[in-house]
């Protein structure tokens, strides 16, 4: 994988952060009934106050971006 665990590991707290994601501990993370309606295009995260709308990264990021 491309990705260090590092980087892995600051995205998951990013979506857990957005309801995506439910940290289970120890680094473990278990997909949301909202993370799966996302992946499926059923669920809008900046409809439902999970995400800033942004112009750029100083502002805070989109999900799409996290």
């Amino acid at each position: 994988m491309p990705y260090s665990s590092q980087y892995v590991g600051q995205r998951c707290r990013k979506l857990a952060k957005h309801g995506l994601l439910l940290s289970v501990g120890n680094g473990i993370y278990k997909v949301t009934d909202e993370g799966l309606a996302y992946l499926e295009a059923e669920y809008n995260a900046a409809e439902n106050g999970n995400v800033e709308v942004s112009t750029g990264k100083d502002a805070g990021e989109s999900l799409d971006e996290a």
